[in-house]
Order: structure tokens, then sequence, then C-alpha cells
């Protein structure tokens, strides 16, 4: 990329998934067992590791949300407060679960000049 590029202008290539329509899951990679600063860290690897469903019972793992690590991505400063209210744990409610596994809506935008063919 030449000197500056990142603030040209032009047209995008958008893929986003609508705001209106929730998703629910979580990640499929875990996170390097580092400590989970917010619930969209959360991994299938860390909270069913042997099974091919979600079961929550007396077996069920307490998971805690850890404070804010300023080394880590800012975006998740502000939802960190937010996500240290709910706990992981074979007590939560259904109202709990959904918030954990709620996804937020992604969006990627790429510059046209790095999709199609150079002149």
């Amino acid at each position: 990329d030449e000197e500056g590029d990142e603030d040209r202008p032009g047209w995008f290539f958008v893929i986003k998934e609508r705001p209106g329509e929730p998703r629910f899951g979580l990640d499929i990679e875990p996170a390097d067992n580092e400590p989970i600063d917010v619930w969209n860290d959360l991994s299938w690897e860390r909270v069913q590791p042997s099974g091919t469903f979600l079961e929550i019972n007396n077996a069920t793992e307490t998971i805690v949300i850890d404070d804010f690590d300023p080394a880590n991505e800012d975006e998740k400063k502000e939802q960190n407060p937010e996500d240290k209210n709910i706990v992981w744990s074979k007590n939560m409610n259904s109202a709990e679960l959904a918030y954990v596994l709620y996804q937020v809506p992604v969006m990627v935008a790429v510059h046209a000049s790095e999709m199609l063919p150079k002149p």
C-alpha cells in the first residue's frame, strides 16, 4: 500500500449482519486460557468441551468476568462493567443465558481497490 492510502476516498464493499435479527452462540476457538473480559469472548470449548449441545446442570463450571485488562482491546472497556453483573453458573436464568450468548452484529468494509484487479 502507498503512504496515506488508509484515508483515501472511494467505493467500499460492505458486508454486515442486520442489527434487528439477533444471533446467539459462542466463539468456536478458545481464547488461549486467558481471562475473559467480556462474555463475547466465551467459547464452546470452555463451557461444553465434550458435548454436542449446551447443558447447564449441577456440574456446570462457575465463570465470572475478570476486571478489564488495559492491554486488551479498548472496545471491551465499556462492556466489561456491564458483563461483570452476570455470572455463568448452574443458577443462571434464561435472560442471563440469552445475554451471555447474544452475538453482536458484525460489519466489514473493504476498499474496492483491494477487491478489484489493478488496471
